[in-house]
């Protein structure tokens, strides 16, 4: 069994505006099981400012930790039994815990006016190796990967903002009309609508913030892999990364005794072609 992790994740990020780190990404010392969670982004700034607790992290952090340990304990207790409704089953029970955290933080309810706007959120992805196979889970726009010994790109989940299509009823139309640019209205009632994804089709995206609707947007799978084959768990801002050939080889290679510094440095590098190279971004790379 083999896992490393990596994250950018230092406490401030000059390339984000300023406001603290929000991935958190969790690996058993047991089995070949990770999990990774990119918090989303507050809106709300007083004063301009990023708001954190005493601690000196975010809200959307410590859901992202939450729920990171609530679906690792999870997956853990139920190795190696895991399919793709035990994932699902981890995502519900994670976003149960983030419900109960938004709660104790804030008071606050999924029952409550504008708690789509007030409650800490994050997406995420897990992935759970067992004989060969990869059974995995992602929302929105964290993902799995799967690189081979040659250091080619065997699979990769979608993006989720490619897929996103209009629906054709009237009903559903008004729905996203309504959050139509109004970020609170979005988030309040256009997010993690249950009623805008049906049968594969997504009309919007979801979030792990308490609420219900949000276990309709996780996507579960599993794939079959060759000896040496790679799974890789990553945040959105590892996704372009996955175009680069040096970046492939680094996550192929024998001797990973580098592999933090190796990143780094690619890394700085690639920061030159692009903000998208930029973004707090967090891997767990797996092997069996």
């Amino acid at each position: 069994m083999l896992i490393k992790k990596y994250t950018t994740n230092p406490k401030y990020n000059n390339f984000s505006k300023g406001h603290p780190a929000e991935d958190s990404c969790l690996a058993s010392d047991k089995y070949p099981i990770g999990v990774i969670a990119d918090g989303v982004t507050i809106l709300d700034r007083p004063n301009g400012i990023y708001p954190i607790f005493s601690d000196g992290q975010s809200g959307p952090k410590k859901v992202s930790d939450a729920f990171c340990q609530q679906v690792l304990f999870w997956l853990e207790q139920q190795y190696p039994l895991v399919e793709p409704e035990i994932i699902l089953k981890a995502f519900q029970k994670g976003n149960k815990e983030v419900q109960r955290l938004n709660q104790e933080l804030l008071k606050i309810g999924p029952n409550d006016q504008n708690y789509g706007v007030q409650a800490f959120a994050t997406v995420a992805a897990a992935a759970c190796l067992k004989n060969s196979q990869l059974i995995y889970g992602f929302l929105t726009d964290c993902g799995i990967a799967v690189v081979g010994r040659n250091a080619q790109l065997k699979f990769i989940t979608p993006e989720i903002w490619s897929r996103i299509k209009k629906p054709s009823s009237k009903h559903l139309q008004a729905i996203l009309k309504r959050g139509k640019g109004d970020y609170r209205n979005f988030r309040n009632y256009v997010r993690n609508n249950p009623a805008l994804v049906e049968e594969g089709k997504f009309y919007t995206y979801g979030v792990i913030n308490g609420q219900e609707g949000a276990i309709k947007y996780v996507e579960v799978g599993q794939k079959g892999l060759d000896q040496k084959d790679r799974v890789i768990v990553f945040t959105d801002g590892f996704r372009s990364y996955f175009q680069e050939k040096d970046f492939l080889k680094v996550l192929a290679k024998d001797d990973l005794s580098e592999f933090k510094s190796e990143l780094d440095s690619l890394g700085s590098v690639l920061a030159k072609k692009g903000k998208e190279y930029r973004a707090e971004r967090t891997l767990i790379l797996l092997q069996e």
